[in-house]
């Protein structure tokens, strides 16, 4: 099975009795921008922790880049990673965010179990234990819980 998610931020306007000027409104583009990246790694911390805990991986498993062109999921069809030393480790894979390894630990995460809805069910489960799918109540002016669904949703969508 080849799987792949993308978590999606909406940053909602800022109400308009802000009044920004051009350079302030382009430093909050470019905050954006960060925030998003940042979020997309702590995804890649949560899958690590799910892996751990349910003993699909260890600290010192190793997982290199195929061919120096990222994790292979089809004929031709890789995502990509940037330069750095292989075979990393967990450890190692926070270090420089690599998403080959974190694509092989969620691939052997979900062909761990016999079936994709049990493994899908499972991963939500952890994830929702993060609080993902939630609002966070966090200090920010706006916010959306975002979406997580349940396995239902995808019988329902692809039956």
């Amino acid at each position: 099975m080849s799987t792949s998610f993308c978590i999606r931020i909406r940053i909602i306007s800022l109400p308009t009795e802000l009044k920004l000027d051009v350079a302030l409104h382009r430093k909050f583009n470019r905050l954006k921008i960060r925030f998003c990246a940042i979020l997309r790694n702590i995804f890649k911390l949560i899958n690590g922790l799910i892996a751990l805990q349910e003993g699909t991986i260890t600290e010192i498993q190793n997982y290199h880049c195929y061919e120096n062109k990222g994790y292979s999921y089809g004929k031709d069809k890789y995502v990509g990673c940037h330069p750095h030393q292989h075979p990393v480790s967990l450890i190692k894979a926070i270090e420089v965010s690599c998403n080959t390894y974190f694509c092989n630990i969620y691939n052997k995460f979900f062909n761990s179990f016999t079936s994709n809805i049990e493994a899908y069910n499972k991963w939500n489960k952890h994830l929702t234990s993060f609080g993902i799918g939630n609002y966070l109540n966090n200090d920010l002016v706006s916010g959306s819980p975002g979406m997580l669904p349940k396995s239902s949703y995808f019988e329902k969508l692809y039956k």
